[in-house]
């Protein structure tokens, strides 16, 4: 690269005086991030041997050693990519950064734990690139990622500002694609009637392609059970499992199941809730995908609080926050929380319940979810029970419940509102006594419009 260099001689003096270190094993070199940046300063930004250049050629060869996003199996396999993108960055090429980003998968990364750091990578090329499928492809990105990071209306805007640059350009793929995130956004924002919709029509195309694609059926079931359409999300799973079987696809008809596990938890059917959940267990490892199994054992270990088995409720409930801790997916680690929380006030442990309410709270508010109010609701409640205040425990359960019941990944509160009916029963307090009672009706409202069919 530099002519008239003896690289040996140089490389072996630099090894000598410990400015270079020779990974024997690997047979790899490297140098100190301060030996790094001092190195870096010596070269003029552009032309010949510039920091422009080196970057470009070490991007080059990021570019040589990439594999497949096909072929993933750990994160170790996105390495490749992302410094393939910090060197193009660096060397100014926001297009060439962003094209490297566009052939990623950011929801490999992010239920990987590294979300944080690609969300850098993508905000680092926001509005300098000069194509603009790649800036609509960016903005998917960016908003996919934003699910997991929060807040969740960025990462709404960010899906319908992508959606509409995708109109723009006449890029139906893309548009198509990019439905399911939009609809699983809405869905986390409580937007239910708008993911339902969006869901909808992104099944019925992909249903339709040349290819048929059952990808969205997953979400629209979830969706569905969250609007409490118990019926028709089941309708949507059980759609879904005829062409799994006869494709021979594992990872959808795991999708299949864990669908049908959330929607018969959802009408008190657990016996069925926990079998669907541990079929969809077994399919996704048998496919190797470690993505989905984390609410899996939140669905089943709400389904084991349902069948009042406590061990087994904890032991799921916990593998669930593990999950939700090492993927860096605050959401579902705050949604097992609440259900430990949940769990432990269930089995008279005041303190283990307020303490988990509160870490549950602190997870969820972290990332604006509605369902923080849940966890706040539940320590609350807890912290009036021990002062004897019932209407002030009432009220608290009221809101643990509010917040619970349009969410099937938090326990059913049923309890919980008949708890508050027994706390105000013959009191003063008349308008506490309504707001209760029209809770239970909207509940027992949910169930009935979404009755239990016969299915597998």
């Amino acid at each position: 690269f530099c002519p008239g260099l003896n690289v040996d001689a140089v490389i072996g003096r630099l090894i000598d005086i410990y400015l270079v270190t020779f990974h024997s094993t690997l047979e790899l070199l490297s140098v100190d991030a301060i030996d790094q940046e001092y190195a870096l300063s010596q070269l003029p930004e552009r032309g010949d041997y510039s920091r422009e250049s080196l970057n470009r050629r070490a991007a080059e060869y990021y570019a040589r050693v990439q594999i497949p996003k096909e072929s993933w199996r750990a994160l170790s396999d996105v390495e490749p990519y992302l410094c393939a993108v910090q060197h193009l960055s660096a060397a100014q090429d926001f297009d060439g950064a962003a094209e490297v980003l566009s052939r990623m998968n950011p929801n490999f990364v992010a239920v990987r734990g590294n979300p944080q750091a690609l969300a850098v990578l993508y905000e680092r090329v926001q509005g300098k690139t000069t194509d603009r499928r790649l800036q609509a492809l960016n903005l998917v990105g960016l908003g996919v990622l934003r699910k997991f990071l929060g807040p969740l209306e960025q990462s709404y805007t960010l899906l319908k500002e992508a959606q509409a640059l995708a109109r723009e350009i006449g890029d139906r793929d893309l548009e198509w694609r990019l439905m399911g995130d939009l609809g699983d956004t809405c869905r986390r924002l409580g937007r239910l009637d708008e993911a339902v919709d969006v869901l909808r029509e992104a099944h019925r195309l992909g249903v339709t392609r040349p290819t048929p694609d059952y990808g969205d059926a997953l979400i629209l079931s979830l969706s569905l059970s969250y609007r409490g359409n118990y019926r028709e999300a089941i309708d949507v799973s059980n759609g879904a499992l005829d062409p799994a079987r006869q494709s021979k696809n594992i990872e959808l008809e795991a999708h299949v199941h864990d669908g049908l596990s959330l929607a018969y938890l959802g009408l008190g059917a657990f016996d069925q809730a926990y079998d669907h959940a541990q079929t969809a267990a077994d399919r996704y490892k048998e496919a190797g995908l470690r993505d989905p199994l984390g609410y899996v054992c939140n669905v089943q270990g709400m389904a084991c609080m349902g069948l009042r088995r406590f061990d087994e409720a904890r032991t799921l409930l916990g593998q669930g926050r593990d999950f939700g801790r090492e993927d860096c997916n605050p959401r579902l680690e705050g949604f097992c929380l609440v259900n430990l929380a949940r769990l432990a006030r269930m089995t008279a442990n005041a303190d283990e319940a307020t303490r988990i309410a509160d870490a549950a709270y602190a997870v969820l508010s972290g990332i604006g979810a509605p369902e923080a109010a849940a966890a706040l609701g539940l320590r609350n409640a807890v912290g009036a029970s021990r002062t004897g205040d019932r209407i002030a425990e009432a009220q608290a359960l009221l809101v643990c419940s509010r917040a619970s019941i349009p969410s099937p990944d938090l326990f059913p509160p049923v309890d919980l509102l008949y708890e508050a009916q027994e706390l105000v029963r013959g009191g003063s307090a008349l308008d506490l006594h309504a707001e209760v009672s029209a809770c239970l009706q909207m509940l027992e409202q949910r169930r009935q419009q979404g009755s239990a069919p016969v299915g597998p």
